[in-house]
């Protein structure tokens, strides 16, 4: 089997389980949130390697077949870094996370945590499913 037959199974089982953990969550909640895919801070997952299109194809599926609950992360914790430090603006023009907000290759600190916090709370205002005030 050539590697790209074996790599388009890989994406549909991965689509068909997501398939399947969507239907089970909407039958048991009204509001989801489908994060995107984070790539890692590794080379071969930066922006021009098979790596980072492999993340960002299966993200554009992601967002094309839920659109109503996708949440590019990825993108959004990619592009949170501090313009004042070089290694941050390094790793964001390579599309990978920042290292001021992470703890290893793929893991975020605190600071990073902050920002998916932040994205999913901004995700969550624009939907208007908060209850009662402000979150």
């Amino acid at each position: 089997m050539r590697r790209a037959e074996r790599r388009h199974r890989r994406s549909a089982r991965f689509m068909a389980l997501v398939d399947a953990i969507i239907a089970l969550a909407r039958s048991r909640a009204d509001h989801i949130v489908l994060l995107g895919i984070p790539n890692a801070a590794d080379p071969g997952e930066a922006r021009g390697t098979p790596g980072y299109d492999r993340i960002v194809a299966l993200n554009r599926r992601l967002a094309e077949r839920y659109p109503d609950l996708f949440l590019d992360i990825r993108a959004a914790y990619n592009r949170a870094g501090d313009p004042r430090r070089a290694d941050d603006r390094a790793d964001m023009a390579r599309d990978t996370p920042p290292r001021s907000l992470r703890a290893d290759l793929i893991h975020y600190n605190p600071a990073g945590a902050r920002i998916w916090a932040d994205a999913v709370t901004e995700h969550i205002r624009r939907k208007g499913w908060f209850q009662g005030g402000k979150p």
